[in-house]
């Protein structure tokens, strides 16, 4: 399977995490059980880019959906720093 590459920012995370696991045949509710939630709104934040996940919560994920914790984290860490240079105004604009 061909993992997606991020490009850009926290939203992008959220759609990586969202698109592994729609591939992984997994619903949000099925998600937000195992890591003791009582609704989906939590994963649901985290696929439109709202809020990001704990590290815990980043290897539950992980292991829900059968990812490679290390590309999880490796596309979390890129989306985070992109998200951050955004935030100070660091990312170059396209004309």
């Amino acid at each position: 399977m061909k993992t997606p590459i991020l490009s850009q920012g926290c939203k992008n995370f959220g759609e990586y995490l969202r698109d592994m696991r729609k591939i992984a045949g997994i619903t949000q509710m099925q998600i937000a059980k195992e890591l003791g939630f009582t609704s989906a709104q939590f994963i649901s934040n985290y696929e439109r880019g709202l809020c990001y996940p704990s590290e815990n919560n980043l290897k539950q994920i992980s292991d829900i959906i059968n990812l490679d914790f290390e590309k999880l984290v490796a596309n979390f860490i890129s989306s985070k720093a992109m998200d951050m240079k955004e935030r100070l105004g660091l990312m170059e604009v396209s004309a």
